[in-house]
């Protein structure tokens, strides 16, 4: 019964809503003369209305954004689903996320090393200006259930007169979840303000972004057993680990960034000196009040029960970021950005009052370009050095790349790193008392953590006729850091080695198509607790309806992983970590779903996990003692303005 009622909520009828095209754009979405046919575009969308934007970063380069609902993260609204492998969460949207795929994301100096929410936060690279007069507003509201559980998002660009034009991003997540103590409330907003001087050669950007991600932590249910006796809408009243914990993550970053051109304003290519100044405030929270039962004692151990009044973790973090570069681009390939970087950080970790606040000078040269050479061949480098606190941390990455013409493109690079453990890797206090101490001044010499050395060859192929991209990744390793089943940070002795392939492409065939991502991963020694297998199959029929009015596409969607010992989390140190055992066992997620699209108004209607709906005694797990969610119903709709 339960089945034909969620089926039958998926053929729910569409309103409709339309308004005139923006300039350089026909009547029926086509883009005119006055678009490049030939910009870079994010998706290859149909039934698309094509608008142009450029980055802060690439001032030169313009993008084409299509507004479409019809594509494959239409009825996608978890970040953790959007990204080309997903990411694990605890079982409730806008929780702290791991990505399922090894990646090595090699910094220079300075990490707090909190990095459970860097999934949700806006980031100053993400601000997209759109092109022309008009004004632009996107917005999405997805809810299920109840008031208590909704994703708004809402995006907005406007130029005015003198030079002036602004963008700004909006994000909350408010999810309570079906269990106790499990209700995150994420809320990102940024907003950037760009002036252009009358003769052109003057451009700054004034920005400010504020991510704030607050997470209710219940340690997981207590007795596993009871989600087999538990009727399905009783989840709340299962008892947990914890009760009353609070994970509270905050940045508030305040950035100028001046861009003076030192060439003539004619000139097809940019030559520009670039300043930039910021302020980061950022600090990281764990609370407890009270831990005076059995169970509270089990679940936190000897390890991180200091004291029985309660447990807290807090870390402060201030940057103060001064760059200044040299950039040089034109509006096709050539995009080159050198120069020196000086942040100065000033951290606290809740060491007492008798202990004085530290801080790290971090400098480092640091280069990013694409370099065109010859009609099909680009150099693409990256390159950072410490000079500073970090000497001897570097990244390298260089690699080339083909263009075969008509068939596609392939690149060949290899990256060589060396970085320092992050903060959290060095230290850590608990309610003030210290739990680890691997600095490089620690007082057992014999537990510093020596700076891990590795290397990444890779190569991604990529066939658009085909609609097909494969990436393959070769990571070498040497002194890798990583947490054990207790949460405690590891150094490996061994050479860690990790091979990943990647491959998506999309068949279709009339009103039939196929999408399907794979992941395969090899390791030496699964010190992250990653699965070997990963997939993604998104089937659908995608048909006009209602005489042409109503683009729809109705499909089903499964993803599949290995069976693997998975990870574990824990919510003190904020980290994922190695399980203790624990066997993650091979589950279908299926979903089925319906999206729409009327001119610029969309809608859609997914039926979440619909194995479970067959069998309502099934539980799955993608984490240790973290169930996911249930089955549910969960629709969203957008609108696209154009003033």
């Amino acid at each position: 019964m339960r089945f034909l009622f969620a089926i039958t909520l998926l053929v729910l009828s569409l309103p409709c809503w339309a308004q005139g095209p923006p300039p350089g754009v026909s009547s029926d979405g086509r883009p005119t003369g006055s678009i490049d046919p030939n910009l870079e575009s994010e998706d290859d969308l149909p039934d698309s209305i094509i608008i142009t934007y450029f980055k802060i970063d690439r001032l030169e380069k313009q993008f084409a954004y299509k507004d479409s609902m019809l594509h494959s993260q239409a009825h996608n609204y978890d970040p953790a689903r959007k990204a080309d492998v997903d990411y694990i969460h605890l079982g409730n949207q806008g929780s702290a996320a791991d990505n399922l795929r090894y990646e090595k994301d090699a910094y220079i100096g300075f990490h707090a090393g909190q990095r459970q929410y860097d999934l949700y936060n806006f980031k100053l690279t993400d601000f997209k200006f759109f092109t022309g007069n008009v004004p632009f507003v996107g917005a999405s509201f997805s809810p299920m259930g109840s008031q208590d559980n909704f994703v708004i998002t809402a995006d907005y660009s406007r130029s005015f007169e003198d030079g002036i034009s602004v963008a700004a991003n909006y994000r909350r997540i408010y999810q309570n979840g079906i269990y106790l103590s499990q209700a995150t409330k994420l809320t990102n907003f940024g907003v950037s303000f760009r002036y252009i001087h009358p003769l052109k050669r003057y451009r700054a950007f004034l920005s400010m972004i504020s991510n704030v991600n607050q997470e209710d932590n219940n340690g997981g249910p207590q007795f596993l057993s009871d989600l087999d006796s538990s009727e399905r809408g009783n989840r709340d009243l299962i008892a947990v680990n914890i009760e009353g914990a609070t994970t509270r993550h905050q940045q508030k970053y305040y950035s100028l960034i001046n861009y003076y051109k030192l060439n003539s304003k004619y000139s097809n290519r940019d030559l520009s000196l670039r300043y930039d100044i910021g302020l980061d405030s950022r600090y990281y929270k764990y609370s407890d009040p009270a831990t005076v039962g059995v169970k509270d004692q089990t679940f936190y151990g000897d390890i991180f029960l200091t004291d029985t009044r309660g447990v807290r973790k807090y870390k402060r973090v201030r940057k103060i970021n001064n760059a200044l570069y040299l950039y040089l681009a034109d509006k096709e390939r050539l995009n080159i950005k050198a120069g020196i970087i000086y942040d100065r950080y000033a951290f606290d970790q809740d060491k007492g009052a008798d202990v004085e606040k530290s801080g790290y000078d971090n400098i480092y040269l640091d280069l990013d370009g694409n370099i065109p050479f010859l009609k099909n061949l680009t150099l693409i480098t990256k390159a950072q050095l410490g000079i500073g606190d970090g000497t001897g941390d570097f990244n390298i990455d260089g690699s080339l790349d083909i263009d075969i013409g008509k068939i596609g493109s392939l690149r060949g690079g290899l990256k060589f790193y060396r970085h320092s453990p992050s903060l959290l890797q060095q230290s850590l206090y608990v309610t003030q008392i210290r739990i680890w101490d691997h600095s490089s001044t620690a007082v057992i010499p014999d537990s510093s953590f020596i700076k891990p050395v590795g290397s990444d060859f890779y190569g991604i192929l990529t066939i658009p006729k085909l609609k097909l991209k494969a990436e393959l990744h070769q990571h070498l390793e040497s002194n890798a850091i990583y947490f054990d089943s207790t949460a405690t940070p590891r150094q490996s002795k061994n050479l860690y080695s990790a091979t990943t392939l990647t491959i998506s492409n999309k068949i279709k065939v009339g009103i039939l198509n196929l999408e399907n991502s794979l992941l395969l991963q090899l390791m030496n020694n699964n010190l992250y607790g990653k699965p070997t297998y990963w997939s993604k199959h998104n089937f659908y029929f995608q048909f006009y309806m209602f005489k042409k009015s109503l683009h729809s596409r109705w499909g089903v969607e499964t993803r599949f992983s290995s069976a693997y010992d998975g990870l574990a989390y824990n919510p003190v140190v904020g980290t994922f970590h190695q399980s203790g055992g624990s066997q993650v066992d091979l589950y279908p997620m299926t979903d089925v779903y319906f999206s729409g699209k009327v001119k610029k108004f969309k809608i859609f209607v997914k039926l979440e996990n619909l194995l479970q709906v067959i069998d309502d005694s099934r539980v799955e797990y993608r984490l240790e003692n973290y169930p996911s969610q249930d089955w549910r119903i969960r629709f969203g709709v957008s609108w696209l303005f154009l003033g």
